[in-house]
């Protein structure tokens, strides 16, 4: 779920911040906007997806410990 929701907000952050740019008629502002977006993605899903990794990897730590019995 945090997955989606990082990457559902790196995907808003990927259009809103050109479109600002955009709408101040600069398009070099436009361009920065761009940049801006493009690494806020870039961060957000790289967020999601190590949380999503890590919860994955504890949970099959507890299910192997358990299954080990210790």
């Amino acid at each position: 779920m945090g997955l989606i929701s990082n990457l559902g907000r790196g995907v808003e952050e990927l259009y809103s911040e050109p479109f600002e740019g955009v709408l101040s008629g600069d398009m070099s502002k436009a361009a920065l906007g761009l940049g801006r977006g493009v690494i806020g993605f870039g961060k957000k899903a790289a967020f999601g997806i190590g949380g999503s990794i890590s919860r994955m990897t504890s949970t099959w730590y507890v299910g192997l410990r358990g299954f080990s019995g210790r």
